[in-house]
């Protein structure tokens, strides 16, 4: 986690405790600024600015999403990929990866799916590349 949120630093996040790499009790205080922090929209654009995710096409965020998400993956194996999808699958598939250039929306909902199921926000960042 430390190392992403200097990471979301050097693309230009700013918030207060985090703006500056010699705040250090800001960094060592994760639990207590999770909902403040992580669940800014801005974190995660520029920690995706650094971390090249803007430059993931359309078709690598829905193979991911695929890999999270065992009956999607099925579904798609037995359609022959997304195109082979009904139009409702296509919309759901398409709010969750985002279209365009929103790799930082893929993974912040992502980090969200990661809670929602009951992890903590340390092993989402653990897998994260």
């Amino acid at each position: 986690m430390k190392e992403s949120i200097k990471k979301a630093i050097e693309g230009g996040f700013e918030k207060a405790g985090w703006n500056s790499l010699q705040d250090r009790p800001a960094l060592y205080d994760l639990n207590e600024r999770l909902a403040e922090h992580f669940l800014d929209p801005s974190f995660w654009q520029f920690l995706g600015k650094i971390l090249g995710w803007d430059e993931s096409t359309f078709d690598e965020r829905v193979d991911e999403y695929a890999e999270r998400n065992w009956k999607l993956k099925a579904l798609m194996r037995d359609c022959g990929g997304y195109d082979g999808l009904n139009d409702n699958l296509k919309a759901l598939v398409i709010k969750e990866v985002g279209e365009g250039t929103k790799g930082w929306l893929y993974h912040w909902h992502s980090f969200i799916d990661t809670l929602a199921a009951g992890h903590d926000a340390s092993s989402f960042f653990e897998n994260l590349n």
